[in-house]
């Protein structure tokens, strides 16, 4: 399971690097693959991969405030 946590993590990664360039439109495209991730991280590696998640998503929270809120 840890293969594809890191995995996931790296997409995360890879998407917040996208989010920074992208359009505001495509930036909620983005937003919405992020948050389909949290509960893929979570499953495949419990608290930690949510931990991890987390990490990405609190500076798309402070650079982009409430975007990720609207996805849920």
């Amino acid at each position: 399971m840890r293969g594809i946590a890191r995995v996931l993590t790296a997409e995360c990664v890879e998407l917040y690097a996208l989010m920074l360039q992208a359009s505001p439109l495509e930036r909620r495209e983005v937003a919405q693959r992020l948050r389909a991730l949290e509960p893929a991280l979570g499953e495949a590696a419990g608290p930690l991969g949510l931990h991890a998640w987390w990490d990405v998503a609190e500076p798309v929270q402070e650079r982009f405030p409430g975007l990720l809120d609207e996805m849920k």
